[in-house]
């Protein structure tokens, strides 16, 4: 019986290999974080041209003192997305 165990143990290990991604190792989940960065990246920069928009629809701001708005948020933002937005 111990025999059939180990057996039944290996070809599950060797199925879950086959089909299941996260078996790759450190590939998959740096695939993954760098998706989600890049989606948090695109969502950002929507919200900052919804924002353009909104203020450009309500004639509150003129162009200049929203861009320096803008502007002033970003230079707040960490190091790695300062790079992004700028």
């Amino acid at each position: 019986t111990t025999i059939v165990a180990i057996s039944y143990t290996l070809l599950a290990l060797k199925q879950r290999e086959e089909i299941d991604n996260r078996s790759i190792g450190d590939l998959f989940y740096l695939m993954v974080d760098e998706l989600s960065d890049l989606s948090f990246v695109v969502a950002f920069k929507q919200l900052i041209e919804l924002f353009k928009k909104i203020s450009a629809d309500e004639l509150v701001l003129d162009d200049e003192t929203l861009n320096n708005i803008i502007s002033e948020f970003l230079s707040q933002l960490p190091k790695n997305y300062q790079r992004v937005f700028w």
